[in-house]
C-alpha cells in the first residue's frame, strides 16, 4: 500500500467545521488533551506560517534579516581572531568583554565592535529566547519614569542596552516586552482566530478557544511576555487574563479584540530599519503600544474605520506619531527598498557561495514582497488574515512565491550554522567547539 501523501489545502483549510454535524460530533467524543492535539494539527502551519511572512513582507522582518546578514560578514572578518585568542570557559560570546584587561589591535577592537553591537541589538529585540543581564535594563525613557497606562494597566518604562524604549511586564518587572514577543503574539492571535472560524465563529467556539489556550499558554508554561498584550487588551474589558476574557466574554467582542490585537501588531512590524533624522522611539514596542492606545480612544468615541488598514493610516498623520518620529508607511517602504539594496551590496561581500546564495535568496523573495507591499501601504490580507489563516489571504500565484514552506529548502550548512550560532551567543562552547566548528561555516 502506498503511503498517503500530504492533505491538499483545500480539504485541510477549507471546511467551517461547525457546518458539518459529523465533524462536531467526532470532535466533541475527544477528552480535552486530544481536542488541544486536534486544534495543534490544524493550528500549528497557520502559527508557523504567520512567523515566516512576517519575516518576509514586513519592515521588521528586513530589519532582522539585514543583521543577520551583516552578523554573518562581521564574523566572517572576526572568527580568524576568535579562533586565535577565544575567550574564557564558561563566558557566553554575547557576555565577552574582551577591549578590558588586555591590549588590542586597531583589527581587533574594530571587528568586535562591530560583531558586538548587532549581537547585542538582536539579544534586546528577543534573540536567543532570554533576557539580558539586568544591569542592561534601566528605568526610564531618555529620562522620562512615569508609568505608561494601557487599558487598565500600568506599564514601567525601561530602556535595554542604551537604545530599545520598552514596557516591562505587570507582576515581572524581570521582563520586558520584546520585540520577538510581538511575533508571538500575532502566531497566536491567527491561531485563535482560526479557531473561532473553524467553529463558526460563535459561542460553539468558547470551549476549543479555552481548551487550546489552558493546554499551550498557560502561564507556567510559557514566559512571561508571551500572553502580556491580550491580558493588557483583555484588562480593558475588566478582566484580569485572556483566558478569563474568553471564558465570560461574547465571542463578538472576542474576535474584536483579536483584530485588534493583530492590527497593532501588523502596526508594530512597520517599524523600519534605522532610518535617518529618526528617533530609539521609532521601535515595535513603541508603535504598538501607541496603537493599542489609539485603539482605546476610538473605541471609547465609537469611531469607525471601513478596515483596519484606514485606522493605521489615520495613526500615521496624529501628532503624537509625528513627535515620536514615526513616518508615513508610504515612506518607510521606500526608505526598505533602498535598505534591501544595500543589504544586497554587503551580501557580496560573503566568501562562502553557499552563504551568500542563502541570503541573496531572502533578500530578493524581501524585493519581492515589498513591491506587492508599496502598492497598498498597511493593506495585507496575508498579514492581516480576516479568518487568521495567512495563505488564505494571498491574492496572486506571483504574490505566493518565496512564502511558502516547500518554495526554499535551505542548504545543510545553513541550518548547522543558524543551530551553532544559537549555542555560540547565547550558551557555552568549548575552545575545542570553537576550533572544529567555526571553520565549517567561515
Amino acid at each position: 500500500m502506498a503511503e498517503p501523501g500530504p492533505v491538499p489545502f483545500d480539504r485541510m483549510y477549507g471546511r467551517v467545521w461547525a457546518d458539518d454535524p459529523d465533524t462536531m460530533t467526532v470532535f466533541d467524543s475527544l477528552n480535552r488533551d486530544e481536542q488541544a492535539e486536534v486544534l495543534a494539527v490544524y493550528t500549528y502551519e497557520i502559527h508557523e506560517l504567520t512567523h515566516h511572512s512576517d519575516y518576509l513582507i514586513t519592515p521588521y522582518g528586513f530589519n532582522i534579516h539585514g543583521k543577520l546578514l551583516r552578523e554573518y560578514v562581521a564574523f566572517q572578518r572576526f572568527v580568524p581572531l576568535l579562533l586565535a585568542d577565544p575567550p574564557p570557559a564558561g563566558c557566553r560570546l554575547v557576555d565577552w568583554d574582551p577591549l578590558t584587561g588586555k591590549p588590542r589591535s586597531d583589527r581587533f577592537r574594530d571587528a568586535w565592535t562591530t560583531l558586538r553591537d548587532i549581537v547585542h541589538t538582536l539579544e534586546a529585540f528577543g534573540d536567543g529566547g532570554m533576557l539580558p543581564r539586568a544591569e542592561v535594563v534601566t528605568k526610564g525613557w531618555s529620562g522620562e519614569t512615569r508609568p505608561f497606562t494601557l487599558f487598565m494597566r500600568s506599564l514601567q518604562r525601561v530602556t535595554v542596552r542604551g537604545f530599545l524604549t520598552t514596557v516591562t511586564v505587570p507582576d515581572e518587572s524581570r521582563w520586558y516586552l520584546r520585540p520577538a514577543t510581538i511575533l508571538e503574539t500575532r502566531g497566536l492571535v491567527h491561531s485563535l482566530l482560526w479557531i473561532l472560524h473553524l467553529f463558526g465563529g460563535g459561542n460553539r467556539a468558547r470551549g476549543p478557544l479555552l481548551t487550546y489556550l489552558h493546554v499551550f499558554y498557560d502561564s507556567a508554561m510559557i514566559p512571561p511576555d508571551y500572553n502580556m498584550l491580550l491580558a493588557v487588551i483583555a484588562s480593558g474589558w475588566g478582566f484580569d487574563s485572556f483566558h478569563q476574557f474568553v471564558e465570560k466574554e461574547d465571542m463578538a467582542v472576542v474576535r474584536s479584540a483579536l483584530a485588534i490585537a493583530d492590527a497593532s501588531c501588523w502596526y508594530a512590524l512597520q517599524a523600519p530599519p534605522p532610518m535617518p533624522d529618526t528617533s530609539a522611539f521609532a521601535n515595535p514596542v513603541v508603535r504598538l503600544l501607541l496603537a493599542l492606545a489609539y485603539f482605546i480612544g476610538w473605541k471609547k468615541e465609537d469611531r469607525f474605520f471601513p478596515a483596519a488598514a484606514d485606522a493605521l493610516a489615520a495613526m500615521d498623520t496624529r501628532p503624537e506619531a509625528r513627535a515620536l518620529s514615526l513616518r508615513p508607511i508610504e515612506t518607510i517602504l521606500a526608505f526598505c527598498e533602498r535598505f534591501i539594496e544595500a543589504m544586497q551590496s554587503i551580501n557580496s561581500e560573503i566568501v562562502s557561495p553557499v552563504f551568500r546564495g542563502h541570503f541573496q535568496h531572502v533578500l530578493e523573495v524581501q524585493r519581492r514582497q515589498l513591491t506587492f507591499r508599496r502598492r497598498g501601504g498597511y493593506v495585507s490580507y496575508v498579514g492581516m488574515p480576516e479568518d487568521g489563516h495567512p495563505a488564505r489571504g494571498l491574492q496572486s500565484y506571483e504574490e505566493s512565491r518565496g512564502l511558502a514552506f516547500r518554495d526554499y529548502v535551505p542548504d545543510a550548512r545553513i541550518v548547522e550554522w543558524f543551530a551553532f550560532r544559537q549555542q555560540l551567543l547565547y550558551g557555552f562552547v568549548t575552545t575545542d567547539d570553537l576550533q572544529s566548528k567555526l571553520p565549517l561555516f567561515f
